[in-house]
């Protein structure tokens, strides 16, 4: 039984460098050679928790909070967000899980969680963790949701719970392709079903 391991050990290694010749693997910050995100660039891949800012209007608010104006015109609460999207790491580590299927990704973005101050900056509320999860169409063509995975590492992360509250109804534009002028606040109006009662304090996951 012993043997058996080190034998897998071995055959596992031999396929990784198989791979890696074939289909080498580039630091999403740096783009050396090697690995997804080399170890310079995991140190300095900065993590910083945004939410001091209306979302809308970017008027500062704690938080993360919808201000007080903006509050007229929309349901949503407020907004928070793990780091800078501009962030080369972050940027570079989230387009290879969504877009090329690394799930090697999910490593490093559960790192981030524990690095962020998520969890001191929420208000002490009994929250849930809700996913705006894929249309299912667009979940087999990827083969996995990121929205629910996220919610999972949030949900684990906060210790809190999970619940899958919505159903994605229609399949829309990837907002990725989408130029900012064209992103419109209340697009996705219609998208969801709600198939279970929704919980008072929600944290919505995209």
């Amino acid at each position: 039984m012993e043997i058996n391991f080190v034998k897998n050990d071995v055959a596992k290694g031999v396929w990784r460098t198989a791979l890696d010749a074939v289909f080498p693997v580039f630091c999403a910050r740096c783009r050396l050679e090697g690995e997804l995100l080399c170890v310079d660039c995991r140190g300095a891949t900065v993590i910083e928790t945004l939410a001091n800012k209306c979302p809308f209007c970017e008027r500062e608010t704690s938080s993360g909070a919808t201000c007080r104006r903006c509050d007229r015109s929309t349901s949503l609460d407020g907004c928070l967000a793990l780091a800078h999207y501009a962030e080369p790491g972050v940027k570079g580590v989230i387009k290879n899980w969504k877009y090329n299927s690394n799930r090697q990704c999910e490593e490093f973005i559960a790192s981030w969680l524990r690095r962020s101050n998520i969890n001191n900056v929420l208000q002490n509320l009994p929250w849930v963790v809700v996913p705006a999860s894929l249309h299912s169409a667009r979940d087999r063509e990827r083969g996995f949701d990121q929205a629910v995975i996220l919610s999972n590492l949030i949900g684990h992360e906060l210790s809190i719970p999970v619940k899958p509250a919505l159903r994605r109804r229609k399949r829309t534009v990837p907002q990725a392709s989408l130029g900012d002028r064209r992103r419109q606040v209340g697009e996705l109006h219609g998208s969801f079903t709600i198939v279970s009662n929704p919980p008072p304090y929600v944290l919505l996951v995209d």
